[in-house]
């Protein structure tokens, strides 16, 4: 199902085998997406099949971009021609002008609950259509053509998740199971390696007929798992899948730190490492186990996978993001609105399990090009632009490949600096950056306008619009204290900007600035009749109104009455040109749910499910973006 921004695989319903792919560079075509890569360092993975759906500002288009050349979804030559390839091409921003690289995803039917939509080119007005052609260099080309309703023009969206990837360390021996290919069949211990070797990971898979047990699947060969012997019931091997009981495992805790036991579902055989003369670690089964021996006892050990999406990657000492600033590498206080780009990063699997850091803004690759500086452009040619994660709880290490050098905030610079990991000035959070902060439409209650801001201007910067679904016309409420009679007050922040709703001077209304402190910058919410909410300055005490000239804020007196309603506004969460969902999925409503709702204002609903729902992380798992 489409559900907002992610990364997905898109299928066609037509050629259910077959996958959007960029098979031969720029044209699109579909591909063949073989055996199910299991993990995202999957060899099996076919990276150009991975496509990230990002909204664009008008709040109903989206760019598709692809995993693998960072390219965008593209008409060839922008033509309204039905026939012409689908091709890809460097992101051209057009903000909320019509693109022939702006799409809208359209639910038009369910098939075996599987819902299936149309992708409308937002310039040509034409859709992405599945053909059997052999055009440009490969086969079953996707091309732009007139909406008919056929199933090759419908299309399901798959999201990309991958399980959680683990090193499964002793706690006796401190080492790691691990296997390598080379080896047979057998599995054998050693130290964590500092940069994760895909020979000691592995996967849990949930067993459904059997409750409560895993099978623990070797992440480098995705075909063998973690095997008890069935000749010797002692030996652990790495072998072929297969469905009897030596596979299975059970995992039990035993204390709250998170070490466990692990038996095997064969005559409950416990995991442990047994040394011998010389101390050398292997991995054994036994039935006479003693759990409370740390020999018998295994910690699973997460290994740093950051989001599939963009991210943003914060300082855990300072609070300062990591941004790029025409080719230098800067410290933020974060994103000025949601179009603004120099902090938002994507980590992309290049040299497994190695990654390029590449920013939004630019395009470019961030590296270490020699002593503490780091830089970024579009040219990642060696080890400088690599770069490994550690973890160690919610953050992480960014260690680069070439220099080992770590990057830290340091004297008021982001740097690479030698020395790891030793302080908090040197661990970073790497948050997805899905709009996961609810933002509202306000919309007036005597002439059905929305707020908007206008950019780039020195006056006039708040006027009133049509545009619902707008960044422009969405404002997000952040509580920054309450009043004598302990209510709250907000200040009431742009979704585009980042700039602040403001009675200037209590002569007009502006949102000039991202000042939260100032008095004229806070509103309270007071709430009028029916479903209404009035919005009242904290220093000038006057109501925001609209009376269908310029908004600006004035007494209430006959202004809040039904007949009136100039100060009275609706809190609309979201709208799209079929149907509005309203949500009271914000603390901002909650003072007054008992009395007072946020109106729900169309006559009709879609289908469960088939609307844009809330964007959810497309990778696992993700902490809340930090605001």
């Amino acid at each position: 199902m489409f559900g907002g921004e992610g990364v997905y695989w898109i299928r066609n319903k037509s050629l259910s085998n077959k996958f959007i792919d960029v098979c031969n560079n720029p044209y699109v075509h579909s591909g063949d997406r073989g055996s199910m890569p299991i993990g995202l360092l999957s060899t099996r993975l076919t990276r150009p099949q991975l496509w990230l759906a990002e909204q664009v500002q008008d709040g109903e288009s989206y760019i598709f971009r692809n995993y693998d050349t960072d390219s965008v979804l593209d008409i060839q030559s922008g033509s309204f021609t039905g026939g012409t390839p689908i091709v890809v091409q460097p992101y051209k921003f057009a903000g909320e002008d019509a693109s022939s690289q702006h799409w809208r995803v359209v639910w038009v039917s369910d098939d075996n609950k599987i819902p299936y939509y149309r992708i409308t080119n937002q310039k040509a007005g034409t859709v992405l259509d599945q053909t059997r052609n052999t055009r440009n260099g490969a086969n079953f080309s996707v091309e732009s053509s007139n909406f008919c309703g056929g199933q090759h023009q419908l299309w399901s969206f798959e999201r990309a998740t991958f399980p959680a990837m683990y090193w499964l360390v002793n706690l006796s021996s401190q080492r790691c199971l691990q296997y390598s290919p080379n080896s047979g069949d057998t599995t054998t211990m050693d130290v964590q390696t500092r940069f994760p070797s895909r020979n000691q990971l592995w996967y849990l898979e949930s067993l459904v007929d059997y409750d409560g047990y895993y099978r623990i699947r070797h992440v480098g060969s995705e075909d063998r798992v973690l095997d008890l012997s069935g000749k010797d019931n002692t030996s652990i091997l790495t072998w072929a899948v297969h469905r009897r009981s030596n596979q299975r495992w059970k995992i039990t805790d035993i204390d709250m730190n998170g070490v466990v036991s692990i038996a095997c579902g064969k005559n409950d055989t416990v995991l442990y490492a047994k040394p011998d003369r010389e101390g050398v670690y292997c991995p054994r089964g036994t039935t006479d186990a003693y759990t409370f021996n740390s020999r018998y006892q295994w910690c699973f050990i997460p290994c740093p996978i950051p989001s599939l999406f963009w991210t943003v990657v914060q300082c855990r000492g300072s609070g300062k993001f990591v941004a790029q600033s025409g080719g230098s590498i800067t410290a933020s206080n974060g994103a000025r609105g949601e179009t603004d780009y120099t902090v938002q990063w994507r980590f992309v699997t290049g040299r497994n399990p190695y990654f390029t850091i590449n920013n939004r803004r630019t395009g470019n690759s961030l590296y270490n090009p020699s002593g503490s500086s780091l830089a970024a452009d579009n040219n990642p040619s060696s080890d400088k632009y690599y770069w490994s994660l550690d973890a160690g709880g919610e953050d992480y290490s960014i260690t680069n490949l070439s220099t080992s050098n770590v990057i830290a905030w340091n004297n008021g610079n982001i740097q690479a600096l030698s020395g790891g990991a030793t302080d908090t000035n040197r661990q970073w959070f790497i948050n997805a950056s899905l709009q996961s902060v609810p933002s509202f439409t306000l919309i007036n209650g005597r002439t059905s306008m929305a707020l908007a801001y206008v950019p780039n201007v020195a006056s006039g910067s708040v006027v009133m619009d049509g545009a619902f679904n707008s960044y422009r016309c969405h404002w997000i409420f952040q509580q920054v204290g309450t009043d004598t009679n302990d209510r709250p007050i907000y200040v009431i922040i742009n979704k585009l900007s980042d700039n602040v709703l403001d009675h200037q001077g209590g002569v007009g209304i502006e949102a000039l600035n991202n000042d939260p402190n100032d008095p004229h910058h806070q509103w309270r919410l007071v709430p009028c009749h029916k479903r209404y909410f009035a919005f009242v300055n904290v220093s000038t005490g006057k109501y925001l109104y609209d009376d269908g000239t310029v908004p600006n804020a004035g007494d209430a007196v006959y202004a809040m009455t039904d007949e009136d309603r100039r100060c009275c506004w609706t809190l609309v969460s979201h709208r799209d040109s079929v149907y509005d969902t309203i949500a009271l999925d914000s603390d901002i409503t909650v003072p007054y749910r008992k009395s007072h709702h946020i109106v729900k204002k169309a006559p009709k609903k879609p289908p469960k499910g088939k609307g844009n729902a809330k964007a959810q992380p497309s990778h696992i798992p993700d902490n809340p973006r930090i605001t």
